[in-house]
């Protein structure tokens, strides 16, 4: 090799066409997913920076001043509404299905194997869209655990170590 093929030359651990392979989505899906992921951090950055307030709930304090005048202007600590915050994940994950659906409705009119496609797109978008379901219910106040939050994930894990396993070298 020449000092000239060494400079040019890429490394990458994963290429597109393997990461989709292994994740079994497509790249517009991982598109998707990476877009609405960059606009949700975005979003909840500005959010617990306090320069927008879209996504704040703003709770009256019902209070009465020492001459007993009802004073409705004072304000509690602002929460976060985050099933609002969430929902640019939860847009992404219903882009993703119709997506899905579309591309296995084709399939299936063309007589092609789409069950299997059928059954890991599910898994996934429904094991994603809990766990982002789950993380906003834990964020909201609930008494959820961190392991009954990150279960879904860990199903998902699972489910990708029986997908590298199937998957032929090539």
């Amino acid at each position: 090799m020449s000092n000239h093929e060494e400079r040019n030359e890429c490394r990458t651990y994963f290429k597109l066409v393997e990461l989709s392979r292994w994740l079994g989505i497509t790249p517009f899906e991982i598109l998707i997913n990476l877009l609405s992921f960059f606009i949700f951090s975005i979003f909840l950055t500005l959010t617990l920076d306090g320069t927008i307030d879209f996504f704040i709930i703003q709770q009256h304090q019902n209070e009465t001043d020492q001459d007993g005048i009802y004073r409705s202007d004072v304000f509690q600590k602002p929460v976060i509404d985050w099933f609002k915050l969430f929902s640019v994940l939860f847009c992404a994950d219903i882009m993703n299905a119709y997506f899905c659906f579309i591309v296995i409705l084709r399939m299936y009119l063309q007589n092609m194997q789409s069950m299997q496609k059928l059954f890991w797109t599910l898994n996934f978008i429904i094991l994603t869209g809990l766990f982002k379901y789950l993380i906003a219910l834990k964020l909201t106040g609930t008494s959820l655990e961190w392991t009954e939050v990150c279960s879904p994930i860990f199903v998902l894990l699972q489910l990708f170590a029986l997908r590298a396993c199937q998957i032929k070298n090539s």
